[in-house]
Parts: structure tokens; C-alpha cells; sequence
């Protein structure tokens, strides 16, 4: 019984050898945290610190402990160690320290994430064979990625994003049995491509989004069953679009934008893989599709993001995506070749919070159905061939910041009722047909930050409660048949940086002071 007490009495007391070394630890660092780090006290109670029973350290984690200064090397004497977080602290470009990581052979969790390193990544955590983790995200690492991280067969999770890594990224790591995240985004000047995919890979989630990867996409990459969350964004791939991506069952995000594959008609998934898919995220802009927008997109019900924008898609546009029955919340088929009125009625159920149509070939009336997204805040139509009034309708929408209508057909006045904007920053008129006098109630939106009325048929005088938009950044009232003197009011909207009333009949001196003494004299 005695010796019993003994034992229990030593549990959980810090051992003097890495009370010290914390200390020493200590040192180097510059921080106002670690308070309970003292001499003469257990170090298995201290901030960020975890002992066994046997009051060996086997976990030290200070992430946001505000920590700047050097990493010193008394931290490679606890070799116990298990999980070391540094993430979120400022080494303000040091180097990561390049000797004794082979001494912390228990290590199996490695996180600097956001800790401003910078240099190359140490060859003795090559020796690190018990690595389960490593989180080295946004630093400044630029080496090449070790072969060796190939090694490491425990690898579950490898966050290399936003660094700057070059050469040849490892292939092997792609294919490392217990590998379920890998993302090394953000790093544009590491090249490579995807392998052939074995069958019992279980990545969950795979990111090379801003990289120089290149070539095919293997066919295999339908071997990824596990796979939900894929991101090939701004790289380099080419030729097709491999169809076995339909094979991802339990996708929920992908994005293949901004590559270089053949032209693709239509993006087709497997009939059996719609009924159960989980996709609530798909982006395929800029990725050289052609043809008519694939019916099987009325089958994803759960997609909330929905980006084809800048293709060659044509045809009009398929009435699931407005009518409801998707849950959409963003909808962008910017910049293809869409054509056709807009028919079909907009569902009291929609969810919308940003419509981008613009640079298409539509035409007709602009929907009045529209105002049944209530939750819409972004609303671009611009570069079409829409003819309609002053859409007034859309002022009853409370939560709509962005209006953009340029380069269309609208016609008659800018109606009164545009003071129900009252929530709205940004309006773009320009580029139309629309005529008469701008309404004094826009001095009411004090919320605007641009308002553009260029190039349209307005005529009478600026009126100076524009002086009241004390929020304005931008002013383009240029190309017009405004007449009279330029309002002094101007030279209150302190915020304003440019300002274009060029190209009408205005008279008289140009105002002095205040703001307008930064614009130069051709702008106005």
C-alpha cells in the first residue's frame, strides 16, 4: 500500500529535466501569454502543456499564444513529445530550425500553420516516421517538397497551402494508403500532375487550386470514392474532362475552373451516382464548355453554387435554375453566349443571393418575378439585350447592395421610386436609353458608394443633394445632356475618388475646395 501512495503521488509531476527545458524554451520567445510557465511549479498544469503518466511532456500546444521571437533548441531534448502546435504565432521570417527534429521520434502531429517561417523545410523531419500530421500552411516556405514526406506511411492530413514550394511535387504522396486530406494550394510555382489513383485510396479532400500542376486528369481519379471535397482550380490541366469524375459519389464540392481542357459538351454525371449526390458546390468556369447547359443540373437539388461562368454556353437558360426545385444561393453563367427571354417565373421560394448574367445575348423583360428573391444582394444583367423601364419593383427587396444594368435597352426615367434602394452601394445605369431628370430622392441613399449614369439621355441639372451621398466613392454622370453649373456640394463627399461629368453641357466655374481639388479638370 505504501508503495502504492509513492506512485500515486509522483503521477503528473513535471520531471525537473523538462521543467527546465521548457523554461529554456521559454526564453527564446517574446510573448505576454505563458504566464503559469515559473520555476517551481508543475510544469503538467502549465498553458499548452500535456504530461503522461510518468510526468514526461507528450504534448505542447500554443497556437495563438502571440508568440514571436526564436524556436530555441532545448525544445528537441523532449523527446517524448507526441503533438507540437506552433500555429498562429510570428516568427517574423525565420527559418524554420534545421537540426534536431530527428530526436523527436514519438512525434506524430507537426502543426506550424500561420507562424511566418520561412526558408526551406528541415531534412531531419524526414526521420519523423511516426508523422501523422503535418500543417505547414501559410508561411513562406520555398523549397521543394521533400521526397521523403512519401515516407511517411502514418500521413493522414498534408497542408502545404500558400507557400511558395517549387519544383516537381512527389508524386508517391498523391498515393499514401492512410492519406485523407492533401492541399497544397497556393503555390504557383510547384509543377506536377495527378498519377493513376489506386483503388483503396481514401482521400477525403483533395486541393491543388493555384499551383502549375498540369496535364490529364487520369481516368482513375474515379477511384476516389471517399473522395467530397475536390479542387483543381487555376492550374494547368488539359485535354478531357474525365467522366469517371460522375463516379464521386459522395462529392460535395468540386471545382475545375480556370484550366485548359478541350472543348466540352456538356458535363454529364451517371444516372445512378444524380439521385444520391451531395454536390451543394460546382464550378466549371472557364473551362471551354460548349453547347447547351446539361439538363442533368435540375437533378443536383442540392446545389447551392452554381459557376459556368466565361464558357461558349448557348441556348437559354434552364428554368430549374429560377423556377425552384434547386436550392441555389449563388447562380453565375457570366460571359457565354446564352440567348432568349427569360420566361419562366421565378419561384416565392427562392433563395438567391447573387445572380450574374451578364455578357450573354439575353433579351425581353427583365422579370418581375425577381423580387421573390428576398434574400438577393448582388444582381448583374449587364452587356445583354434587355429592354425594359426602370425596374422600380426591385426597391421592395431590402436586401439588394449591388444593381448592375449597363449596356442594355432600358428605357424612360429613373422613376422616383429609386429611394427604396435605401439599403443598395452600388448602382451601374450606365450604357442605356434611359431620359429626364435625375430624381432628387437618390440624395436619400446615403448608403451609395458608386453610382454610374453614364452614357444615357438624362438632361436637366445636378442637383445638389447628390452632396447628401456622403458614402460616394465613384461619380459618373458623364456622356449625358446635363446642363447647368456644377454643384459645390461635391466638395463635402470626402470619400469620393473619382469623379467623370465630362461630355455634358455644363457651364460655368468648377468648384474649388474640399474634394474637388484632387480631380483633374478634364473628368469635369
Amino acid at each position: 500500500m505504501e508503495l502504492f501512495l509513492i506512485i500515486c503521488d509522483a503521477t503528473g509531476q513535471c520531471l525537473e529535466v523538462e521543467n527546465s527545458t521548457l523554461l529554456q524554451l521559454k526564453k527564446g520567445f517574446v510573448s505576454r501569454n505563458l504566464k503559469s510557465w515559473q520555476s517551481g511549479t508543475n510544469c503538467c498544469i502549465w498553458e499548452g502543456v500535456t504530461c503522461d503518466e510518468y510526468g514526461r511532456i507528450i504534448g505542447l500546444n500554443l497556437e495563438l499564444k502571440l508568440i514571436t521571437g526564436t524556436i530555441n533548441p532545448s525544445l528537441f531534448n523532449l523527446t517524448s513529445l507526441k503533438t507540437l502546435n506552433l500555429s498562429f504565432n510570428n516568427f517574423d521570417g525565420s527559418p524554420i530550425p534545421d537540426f534536431g527534429w530527428d530526436r523527436l521520434v514519438n512525434l506524430t502531429s507537426l502543426d506550424l500553420f500561420r507562424t511566418g517561417f520561412n526558408g526551406k523545410v528541415p531534412t531531419s523531419i524526414s526521420r519523423l516516421t511516426k508523422l501523422s500530421i503535418i500543417n505547414f500552411g501559410h508561411n513562406n516556405l520555398d523549397s521543394n517538397i521533400p521526397d521523403s514526406f512519401a515516407n511517411f506511411s502514418s500521413l493522414s492530413y498534408l497542408n502545404l497551402q500558400q507557400n511558395n514550394f517549387k519544383g516537381f511535387f512527389p508524386n508517391q504522396i498523391f498515393q499514401l494508403r492512410n492519406l485523407k486530406f492533401l492541399d497544397i494550394s497556393y503555390n504557383p510555382m510547384l509543377s506536377g500532375n495527378l498519377p493513376d489513383f489506386p483503388k483503396y485510396n481514401i482521400l477525403n479532400s483533395l486541393v491543388t487550386s493555384n499551383t502549375n500542376l498540369s496535364g490529364n486528369l487520369p481516368d482513375a481519379i474515379g477511384n476516389l470514392k471517399f473522395l467530397t471535397f475536390l479542387d483543381l482550380s487555376s492550374c494547368q490541366f488539359y485535354g478531357t474532362m474525365p467522366s469517371s469524375i460522375g463516379n464521386l459519389s459522395e462529392l460535395e464540392y468540386l471545382d475545375l475552373s480556370y484550366n485548359k481542357f478541350n472543348g466540352v459538351g456538356g458535363f454529364e454525371l451517371p444516372s445512378y451516382t444524380i439521385s444520391q449526390s451531395h454536390l451543394f458546390w460546382l464550378s466549371l468556369a472557364n473551362t471551354n464548355l460548349i453547347g447547351e447547359i446539361t439538363p442533368f443540373i435540375c437533378n443536383l437539388t442540392g446545389l447551392m453554387m452554381l459557376n459556368l461562368s466565361k464558357n461558349k454556353l448557348t441556348g437559354t437558360i434552364p428554368p430549374c435554375l429560377l423556377e425552384g426545385g434547386i436550392n441555389l444561393r449563388v447562380l453565375n453563367l457570366k460571359g457565354n453566349q446564352l440567348h432568349g427571354a427569360i420566361h419562366h417565373g421565378i419561384s416565392q421560394e427562392c433563395k438567391l443571393e447573387i445572380i450574374n448574367l451578364r455578357d450573354n445575348q439575353l433579351k425581353g423583360l427583365l422579370l418581375r418575378s425577381l423580387s421573390n428573391c428576398q434574400s438577393l444582394r448582388y444582381l448583374d444583367l449587364g452587356n445583354n439585350n434587355l429592354k425594359d423601364t426602370f425596374p422600380y419593383w426591385l426597391g421592395n427587396m431590402l436586401s439588394l447592395r449591388i444593381l448592375d444594368l449597363r449596356s442594355n435597352k432600358f428605357y424612360g426615367l429613373i422613376e422616383p421610386s429609386i429611394g427604396s434602394y435605401e439599403t443598395s452601394y452600388a448602382f451601374y445605369f450606365s450604357n442605356n436609353h434611359f431620359e429626364g431628370e435625375i430624381p432628387s430622392i437618390i440624395g436619400k441613399l446615403v448608403s451609395l458608394q458608386v453610382l454610374n449614369l453614364s452614357q444615357n439621355y438624362l438632361t436637366g441639372e445636378i442637383l445638389p443633394e447628390l452632396g447628401n451621398l456622403v458614402q460616394l466613392e465613384s461619380l459618373d454622370l458623364s456622356r449625358n445632356y446635363l446642363s447647368g453649373k456644377i454643384t459645390h456640394e461635391f466638395a463635402s463627399l470626402y470619400f469620393l475618388s473619382y469623379l467623370n461629368l465630362s461630355y455634358n453641357k455644363l457651364v460655368g466655374i468648377v468648384p474649388q475646395g474640399g474634394q474637388l481639388c484632387s480631380f483633374y479638370k478634364h473628368f469635369i
